[in-house]
């Protein structure tokens, strides 16, 4: 069976609406990119991110995995700001790959990956996210979950999303 996946036009979740894991993750990605496109030191920062999760080493295999996707791109991805609370769908596509990886999926996760990276470089990016995955789990526990496009209903509700979903549950 062929999987095919293209990327979603629209996303309405944003970063209020995923775990820390995932912010954790998706902020290394915009950090890793905006220090590419100005030319800043951002492997010490995300070092030093990572540092304070005890596993420093994840941020070289981020990095690993950064540079195949950016050499292998077969067209632009959209990474947003670090400070944009928005999610662009390529950067929802990431987080799901990175998701499926780490659950051992990875036969999806290539399926998502080739929409936006080439066959030349599907494998060797595909296992650095395995990589990074498997070792951002063990050492920490942490787990990534796959992201839906729009957030649970009644997590639109005033307030903090997630808040307002456990106070739904409680009452």
């Amino acid at each position: 069976m062929t999987l095919i996946y293209l990327t979603p036009k629209q996303v309405s979740i944003t970063t209020a609406d995923i775990s820390a894991a995932e912010q954790l993750l998706l902020w290394s990605i915009r950090t890793w990119v905006m220090g590419m496109k100005r030319k800043t030191d951002f492997k010490t920062e995300l070092e030093r991110a990572y540092q304070a999760y005890g596993i420093p080493d994840a941020s070289t295999l981020l990095d690993l995995f950064m540079y195949c996707l950016s050499f292998g791109a077969n067209r632009s991805i959209d990474i947003r700001c670090r400070l944009n609370g928005s999610i662009s769908p390529d950067e929802l596509t990431l987080l799901n790959i990175m998701a499926n990886c780490q659950q051992g999926k990875t036969d999806l996760a290539g399926c998502l990956l080739a929409d936006l990276c080439g066959d030349q470089y599907l494998m060797q990016t595909k296992a650095h996210a395995t990589a990074f995955t498997d070792l951002f789990r063990s050492r920490t526990g942490l787990t990534l979950t796959c992201l839906k496009l729009s957030p649970p209903r009644g997590s639109a509700l005033p307030g903090n999303p997630k808040e307002a979903k456990y106070n739904k549950i409680a009452q």
